[in-house]
């Protein structure tokens, strides 16, 4: 997001983008109307523009590609079954499979868990930019939700949605169950240790079950609780504790 006063400090800068209006290189975009202005007198700098985004999201909210109850997937949950890609040039035949735990390619050397769980900077990523275009499209600018049978939400309303499910890996469910946590771990049930939380480094892309141990990322969900609950910190805990669903807010 570009403010027109910045823009109007870098005049070079605007008039490369107008000049490469509707992409710099064949069929990609640099940005999302360089020459559109919001109410705020802001411009959206994006490789996406606002016709692009429906069609991708009904891929991202399709529990069927890449949506799971615990974020998005890295890779289309497509691909258990639609494994080959075909030739590519420079590169050959190509495959892809999806996996929601531990990959069973080496794609990207040795512990290949990448493309499969769910990670928290991509999600949050995800969360963050579409709170952008929230903020530049306004709240009048709805999708159909595949996940939710069609119905139409607004930006925000999505990333408030994404925002929920990813907290629900340390929701406990109706169970009584943390999905984050193995189900015989001490911080279960354990009355000592029970209100204490690991963070992990991914997640199983069905289950929610967390891997070991880099930690520091997972804890942008804090954030994602701070901005989602800042009036009144301590109701988190009650919703951690209570798995009732809470209600969406534009």
């Amino acid at each position: 997001m570009v403010h027109k006063r910045l823009l109007d400090r870098a005049p070079r800068f605007y008039a490369r983008l107008l000049q490469h209006r509707g992409g710099l290189f064949q069929g990609s975009y640099v940005c999302e109307c360089p020459d559109w202005e919001n109410e705020r007198g802001e411009h959206l700098l994006s490789l996406v523009d606002h016709t692009m985004l429906p069609r991708i999201l009904q891929r991202l909210l399709d529990e069927d590609q890449f949506l799971s109850a615990y974020g998005v997937r890295s890779v289309s949950r497509l691909h258990a079954t639609q494994r080959d890609l075909g030739d590519i040039p420079g590169i050959g035949r190509a495959l892809i499979e999806y996996v929601p735990g531990e990959s069973t390619s080496g794609l990207f050397g040795g512990n290949s868990n990448w493309r499969g769980p769910i990670w928290m900077p991509t999600n949050y990523s995800l969360i963050q930019a579409l709170e952008k275009f929230h903020r530049f499209l306004g709240p009048n600018f709805s999708v159909s939700v595949p996940c939710l049978g069609g119905q139409r939400l607004n930006l925000k309303e999505i990333a408030n949605l994404l925002s929920e499910w990813l907290v629900d890996l340390y929701r406990r469910g109706p169970d009584g169950v943390v999905p984050a946590l193995r189900k015989d771990s001490p911080f279960q049930s354990d009355p000592d240790w029970r209100d204490l939380y690991h963070f992990y480094e991914y997640f199983h892309g069905e289950t929610g079950l967390g891997a070991a141990h880099q930690i520091g990322w997972t804890g942008l969900l804090a954030n994602l609780v701070m901005r989602r609950y800042r009036r009144d910190i301590p109701e988190f805990w009650r919703h951690v504790q209570d798995p009732q669903p809470i209600a969406l807010t534009a």
